[in-house]
C-alpha cells in the first residue's frame, strides 16, 4: 500500500498512518500469504496443479481457482497472482477464456409452451449419475429433471417427454434439442402427435421439431451452469475425498452400485419438489 501511494501520489507515509486511515475508512487489505511468507510461489503452483488434476477443476478460471485455493488448500493470495500462475500452467486455456465473447443471438418465443428446450447433463457421468432436463424457453420454468444412471437411451427420453406432456396437458408448439441419438424417439413422438391431433400437415409437424447444436441450446445450458455451481462440485469433492482416502474404488462395480444410489437419491432430494 505504501509503495502504491508513493508511485501514484509521490507522498511518503508510515505504516501506522496507512493503518489508521484504513481503519477510519473501514477498508481492509486482502490477505496475501505469498507476501507474508506463509507460502511460496512454488507451493501456489503445486496447489493449482493438484486442483486441476485431482479436483476436476481443469476448466476453472482465476476467480474460481482463487476460491478453491482458499477452501481446499488454505492459501490466500490475490487474484492477480492466481491469474499469472494459471497463465504459466495453462497458457492455451487462459487465452481461450480471455477471447471468449458473449455473442447474443435473437431468440424469439411467443409465450408459455411455445418452445420447450431439452438437453442432457453428463458432468457427473464418470460417477454414474446423468441428468436430462426440460425447460420452458419463454418463462425458463424447469418443467422436469430426470436423474438416472444413463441419459443416452432414446426410450427413456421419450418417456420423460410423454410424462411432461401429460402433466402439461398437451405438446409444445416447438421442441428444441441437439442431434443426439437419444432424442430420436422423442422427436418422432413430437412430430407424429402434432400431426395427428393439431390438424396440421406433415411438413408443419416436422417443423415443430427443431434440432440445433448443443452449444446453441442456451436456454437449457444456463440451467446446467447453475447445476455445476449448486450441486456438482460438492458431489465431486465428496467422491474425490473418498477416493483419496481409499474408501472408494471407481473400478469396483460392486462399490459403484451403492455409490450411485446414494448420490442419485441425494441429488433428487436437493431439487425443488415441483420438478422432481
Amino acid at each position: 500500500m505504501q509503495v502504491r501511494l508513493y508511485k501514484e501520489t509521490g507522498v511518503e507515509v508510515s505504516v501506522r498512518t496507512v493503518q489508521r486511515y484504513m481503519k477510519k475508512l473501514g477498508v481492509k487489505l486482502l490477505q496475501n500469504d505469498l507476501l507474508d511468507g506463509k507460502v511460496t510461489i512454488d507451493r501456489v503452483l503445486e496447489a493449482i496443479t493438484d486442483a486441476r488434476e485431482n479436483l476436476l477443476q481443469n476448466n476453472a478460471g482465476y476467480r474460481r481457482m482463487r476460491m478453491i485455493l482458499m477452501r481446499h488448500y488454505n492459501i490466500r493470495v490475490p487474484r492477480q497472482i492466481v491469474y499469472y500462475a494459471l497463465k504459466q500452467i495453462d497458457p492455451d486455456g487462459m487465452a481461450l477464456r480471455l477471447r471468449q465473447a458473449c455473442k447474443r443471438r435473437i431468440y424469439r418465443t411467443l409465450g408459455p409452451n411455445h418452445i420447450w428446450a431439452c438437453d442432457g447433463h453428463d458432468k457427473l457421468k464418470p460417477f454414474g449419475i446423468t441428468i436430462y432436463g426440460f425447460i420452458d424457453a419463454w418463462s425458463r420454468k424447469i418443467l422436469g429433471m430426470f436423474v438416472h444412471v444413463t441419459n443416452n437411451d432414446p426410450r427413456h427420453i421419450a418417456c420423460y417427454f410423454l410424462h411432461l406432456a401429460s402433466k402439461a396437458g398437451g405438446l409444445p408448439l416447438k421442441l428444441t434439442s441437439d442431434y443426439g441419438t437419444e432424442t430420436i424417439d422423442m422427436a418422432k413422438l413430437q412430430m407424429r402427435l402434432s400431426h395427428a391431433y393439431a390438424g396440421i400437415t406433415t411438413k408443419q409437424a416436422v417443423d415443430r421439431m427443431h434440432f440445433t447444436k448443443s452449444t446453441h441450446n442456451q436456454k437449457i445450458k444456463s440451467l446446467w451452469s447453475q447445476m455445476m455451481k449448486q450441486h456438482n462440485r460438492s458431489i465431486k469433492d465428496d467422491i474425490m475425498n473418498e477416493i483419496d482416502s481409499g474408501r472408494y474404488d471407481q473400478e469396483d462395480g460392486v462399490q459403484n452400485v451403492p455409490k450411485e444410489c446414494r448420490y442419485l437419491g441425494g441429488l433428487i432430494q436437493s431439487l425443488p419438489k415441483t420438478i422432481r
